[in-house]
């Protein structure tokens, strides 16, 4: 009898000795690692912590933020989701200052005719040497370079967009645009604009087709020539400004097409896979009646980055733009941005308002538990882009 029980009584050993093991490690792992569970789940400025977005990779994802530890000061944070105006050829101390102190994380470059590319490149090299002397990482540079009626410098594109017509001749404008622009140290051009035209588009003669799979291939052909030659693309105007009768530099624009049509015409903004996406200051009254998109949680958050799953970085339309200066200061409207899960504000008129936005935002993210978070998850957004040009370690 007894031998017969034996092997059983083994079994029920064994079946014991293993189940102890795994009670005394799940105790061992609860009692011991939730702080190092949390650490990894969260990134920390000063002495507060808030959790770090999780992502999920995809093909049109720029280079994913690291883990980090502590962040710089909340000043350098901020100036890094701040792109600022240069105007080459009118000296700015003031800019230099800010560059040297880590106010700003970029420029927009505005070049007078008059201007050489030698001009250029030189303003530029002294600009990212201010930079660095201030201990910070490279700076963005970005330039309206659409080709046609919006190209801020003399080089490519050589034709319109609505001239592109086949992939192949659009990635030959998207590589000669980006060795030109590379040759002079800039590193982000703000196209290909990705809105599918409509019948008496305000915008029509910028856009690459009429329909949806026509723009983004044409998009995705120019902006892989971009990438080609080290400079970062961006899509806009999310989620689309085609249908706008009016441009939003100049008044309000109300977009009226309902949601199936919008989110057809967002697609092109995830086919082209563009590193980057400008967010419209246009109002959808479909998706959110109450706020332009660039202040849009739902639209941002929601549609681009949680339905669409677009994965890189938000960049805001032109906050000075007269749809949205009209009934927002600056600060107002890097706030409100920011909030709604855009990662760098753009600011491309004379005058220096983005000091003012970056004095505000500043002041407010002491007290704003929402601002400060967004400010962390931008400010990682940021460096990861510049780690893939090569502009920050």
């Amino acid at each position: 009898m007894l031998a017969r029980l034996r092997p059983a009584l083994a079994g029920l050993l064994v079946a014991f000795a293993v189940a102890g093991l795994f009670l005394a490690l799940r105790e061992r792992t609860s009692n011991t690692t939730p702080d190092a569970r949390r650490d990894d789940a969260e990134v920390t400025l000063g002495n507060e912590s808030v959790p770090q977005q999780e992502v999920r990779p995809s093909e049109n994802s720029a280079p994913q933020p690291r883990r980090a530890g502590r962040l710089p000061s909340t000043a350098k944070v901020v100036g890094q989701t701040i792109i600022g105006r240069l105007d080459v050829g009118s000296p700015d101390p003031e800019l230099m200052g800010r560059v040297r102190r880590g106010e700003v994380g970029g420029v927009i470059l505005f070049a007078p005719p008059p201007a050489s590319n030698a001009t250029v490149a030189s303003a530029l090299r002294r600009l990212q040497r201010e930079a660095e002397s201030g201990g910070n990482p490279g700076l963005l540079v970005a330039v309206d370079q659409e080709g046609g009626e919006v190209k801020r410098l003399p080089g490519p594109p050589r034709m319109s967009p609505p001239d592109f017509q086949t992939a192949p001749r659009a990635a030959n404008e998207g590589d000669a645009t980006g060795q030109y622009l590379s040759s002079l140290g800039v590193n982000i051009d703000l196209a290909p604009v990705l809105d599918v035209a409509h019948p008496g588009s305000a915008i029509a003669g910028r856009t690459l087709g009429t329909t949806p799979q026509a723009v983004a291939t044409l998009g995705r052909a120019f902006s892989r020539g971009l990438e080609s030659q080290g400079v970062a693309a961006t899509g806009k105007h999310f989620p689309g400004l085609g249908a706008a009768n009016i441009n939003t530099d100049v008044g309000h624009a109300t977009i009226a097409l309902p949601p199936e049509k919008l989110l057809e015409e967002a697609r092109p903004f995830i086919a082209a896979n563009t590193p980057l996406v400008m967010v419209s200051n246009a109002r959808y009254l479909a998706l959110d009646p109450k706020a332009p998109a660039v202040f849009s949680r739902g639209i941002t958050m929601g549609l681009l980055r949680s339905k669409l799953h677009f994965r890189g970085l938000v960049v805001t339309d032109d906050l000075e733009a007269d749809a949205i200066r009209a009934d927002f200061g600056p600060g107002q409207a890097a706030e409100s941005a920011l909030k709604a899960g855009v990662d760098l504000l753009l600011f491309a008129r004379p005058g220096g308002r983005s000091a003012d936005a970056f004095k505000q935002v500043l002041a407010s993210a002491s007290t704003d538990f929402v601002l400060r978070r967004n400010l962390r998850r931008a400010y990682q957004a940021v460096l990861a882009l510049k780690r893939r040009l090569r502009l920050a370690d």
